[in-house]
């Protein structure tokens, strides 16, 4: 049985194994991750080199490849085979190139950017830090409450994504309500990458022109800046599916600026410049 199956195996993956050199003729030849060519994940340019099978599929329509160590799918009519093109007299004739210089395992594709884009809606909760605390005296724990939407682009044969988006910001004491809109970027990189989960270090920034505290001593509202960073981790189920789950743990730090003197209920006046401490969220994700 096991000797079968090494058999099978073997005849499966010939079609890479037994590579060819071939050049790209097309002005972007898309790379696929199905046999079916539904499914776009990037594209490579006119007059790369790459790998291919020897062998043709789909009626001699579609030939493999590898792009990240995944067998991969490419048009037969993007690509022409440097034996064929070496034997050509038109202006278009390929080097010749020795099997050393072309890396089957880290073959190079292009990003398109209009596919594996998701957009994510999400909820969260994060501890505000001293200073907030500092403004009215509270035995209660204070969060700075937040729901926001964003883009991700996560394309399938990358280690690294990104995601740039939208985040409402809202925390209220007895006397004192901060309110904000910030637009937060985030770079990406899966530690652990299946079709089931992700698991993903994020770093990212956030800002605002536009932040808001509102005083009901003596009915003042001040509007300041908010600037800051974001460091952490975070769970995606179903990465690359239509729908999908995700959460992240993150340690932020926003510094707040331009609000001026805040006054205090004793009649004294402070300064109120940042928030600190971890943040928890959860989303749904739906891929455009």
């Amino acid at each position: 049985m096991k000797i079968l199956v090494l058999i099978f195996a073997l005849l499966s993956t010939s079609n890479i194994w037994s590579a060819e050199i071939a050049y790209v003729v097309a002005d972007k030849a898309v790379i696929y991750t199905d046999m079916d060519l539904s499914i776009a994940i990037g594209y490579v340019r006119k007059g790369k080199k790459i790998k291919v099978g020897s062998v043709s599929r789909k009626h001699g329509t579609v030939l493999s490849t590898v792009a990240s160590g995944r067998i991969v799918y490419i048009k037969n009519a993007d690509v022409r085979l440097e034996k064929e093109l070496l034997k050509e007299d038109g202006a278009y004739v390929a080097p010749k190139v020795s099997d050393h210089e072309v890396f089957i395992e880290q073959q190079k594709f292009e990003d398109d950017f209009s596919e594996n884009n998701h957009v994510i809606l999400h909820v969260g909760n994060m501890a505000t830090g001293s200073k907030w605390k500092e403004l009215e005296e509270t035995e209660e724990s204070t969060t700075l409450s937040q729901i926001g939407v964003s883009i991700e682009h996560r394309p399938d044969l990358r280690s690294y994504s990104w995601a740039i988006g939208l985040n409402y910001l809202s925390s209220e004491l007895e006397n004192y309500a901060f309110k904000s809109i910030l637009i937060e970027a985030k770079l990406q990189y899966s530690l652990l990458k299946t079709n089931f989960v992700s698991l993903d270090a994020v770093a990212g920034i956030a800002g605002t022109g536009d932040a808001r505290l509102q005083n009901s001593i003596n009915g003042t509202e001040s509007r300041g800046t908010l600037f800051g960073w974001i460091a952490g981790g975070q769970l995606k189920f179903f990465p690359f599916s239509q729908f999908g789950l995700i959460g992240g743990v993150e340690l932020r730090n926003y510094s707040v600026g331009s609000l001026g003197e805040i006054e205090l209920a004793n009649g004294d006046t402070t300064q109120f410049d940042s928030f600190s401490g971890a943040n928890l969220w959860v989303g749904l994700t739906y891929k455009l």
